[in-house]
């Protein structure tokens, strides 16, 4: 009687055992409402109830299930479930191509970026091999916008330098004659008069800058104390931080930066 009591107790717990495998074997992702009818259209674009996701088994992994699909998804519900088991069991070609079909459409789709990531990272948690199969696909999927994106925008350079350039230009023209114009104001007091007349009339300075005013105050105001400021002093100081960081991008413009930049990803990273 113990003998027989002994051989249910493990016959149970190996039937238990198995249970839990077979549920732990399934991922399931049941999706926000709002994100249904997106992933609904995801799903139409993979076959036949998803027959795009099927995988090819190893032939020594003596494998056998009526379903090879990688992933499926219960419309009713909005569950989308993932199969470990075929992942585990599949060949490497098979399983690397349904998920790249599948990570791809999805990523295409207008399933909120949310929820996309949410189920990226649910099969990244699945397992280590999973996740490993993921990286360079969610690595491709990304880089092929940007390859895009930069092929685009790759025969229109000579375009965008022209653009640039003559925007520098102009940046530079008006740079020089505010400074110069700054310079006047701080340098000639009849001129300065003049300049604050109008400024009256109009409410407020019209071609200096409020650095040279505000300079001109506060040298002003430190007449006669210890603690003199001289206002080229207090201008200059103001503004060279801006003279070097154009000087530094005009320079790199000038040296054909942006477009080096452009061909340097597309030849290091896509060819």
């Amino acid at each position: 009687m113990n003998r027989i009591l002994l051989l249910m107790a493990i016959l149970f717990c190996l039937s238990a055992t198995s249970i839990y495998a077979a549920a732990d074997d399934v991922r399931i992702m049941e999706l926000p409402q709002s994100d249904r009818e997106q992933m609904q259209v995801v799903w139409s674009k993979l076959g036949t109830d998803g027959s795009a996701l099927m995988v090819e088994f190893k032939t020594h992994s003596n494998f056998k299930t009526h379903d090879s699909r990688l992933f499926k998804y219960d419309t009713i519900t909005g569950t989308l479930i993932f199969n470990h088991s075929n992942f585990l069991a599949a060949t490497d070609k098979s399983r690397k191509t349904a998920l790249k079909s599948f990570m791809e459409e999805l990523h295409k789709s207008k399933v909120s970026e949310s929820t996309q990531q949410s189920i990226t990272n649910t099969l990244r948690r699945t397992s280590t091999d999973l996740s490993a199969a993921l990286d360079p696909i969610v690595t491709d999927s990304d880089e092929t916008y940007i390859y895009l994106a930069l092929r685009i925008l790759s025969p229109y350079l000579d375009v965008i330098r022209l653009i640039l350039g003559i925007a520098a230009i102009i940046i530079v023209l008006f740079l020089v004659m505010r400074t110069v114009l700054d310079l006047v104001y701080l340098g000639l007091p009849f001129a300065r008069e003049l300049m604050e007349v109008r400024s009256q009339q109009n409410g407020k300075f019209r071609f200096v800058s409020s650095t040279a005013v505000n300079s001109m105050k506060e040298s002003e105001t430190s007449i006669g104390s210890a603690n003199y400021k001289n206002v080229y002093v207090l201008y200059f100081r103001r503004i060279v931080l801006r003279y070097i960081i154009l000087s530094i991008c005009l320079g790199y413009l000038a040296l054909d930066g942006i477009g080096q930049i452009i061909k340097w990803l597309l030849n290091t990273y896509f060819y």
